[in-house]
């Protein structure tokens, strides 16, 4: 039978031990919460990573290599993080695009006009197509800048000073201006 003296030694010898486990498991927690956290952090920090974080994504690569290399290998179920470029949708931005380029004379009109400079006179005219379907122009000094109409089919014919564009059976008066300008819905009927 066990004395009073050596039944308290063996008490406390087993609420040593039992503090010493509850020491270590909170130990293990917080540490495992730490890690996980500064992965976290690190994941997050480089969602948008700008020219200064090349540095913390070497550093985040190194911490995450080390760490595999310590962590047990029979785990299975662990897999590694997606890479960078995963995680962001991939947009594609559209933009204008440049489909044809002429140099195109101005012709004079046919009601007579006697100014001679105006039939010497050349424009250059470019086609474009847009994203968002805008159908109209932008006239400058030496450039005329048209969406929705392919340049085959335009004339270009001056009278009193104004520049008449000519489709077809249609006709639009330009003027000259830095805003790009829509073609009226009567001219397209």
């Amino acid at each position: 039978m066990l004395g009073r003296r050596e039944k308290r030694s063996i008490t406390i010898f087993v609420l040593g031990v039992f503090v010493g486990i509850a020491i270590s498991a909170i130990v293990a927690y917080f540490s495992v919460i730490a890690s996980f956290t500064k992965d976290n952090i690190i994941k997050i920090t480089n969602i948008l990573p700008t020219s200064s974080d090349s540095e913390q994504e070497e550093s985040a690569k190194i911490h995450t290599a080390d760490k595999r290399q310590t962590k047990q290998k029979d785990t299975l179920s662990e897999t590694d993080p997606l890479p960078q470029e995963d995680l962001q949708p991939k947009e594609e931005i559209k933009t204008d695009v440049k489909i044809a380029e002429e140099i195109m004379s101005i012709l004079p009109a046919e009601d007579g006009e006697t100014d001679n400079s105006a039939a010497k006179r050349e424009i250059r005219v470019e086609q474009w197509d847009s994203p968002i379907n805008f159908v109209g122009y932008k006239l400058s000094r030496n450039l005329l800048i048209v969406y929705g109409i392919d340049i085959k089919n335009v004339e270009l014919q001056s009278h009193n000073g104004e520049i008449t564009l000519i489709v077809g059976d249609k006709k639009q008066v330009l003027q000259e201006t830095d805003n790009y300008v829509r073609f009226p819905l009567s001219f397209f009927r």
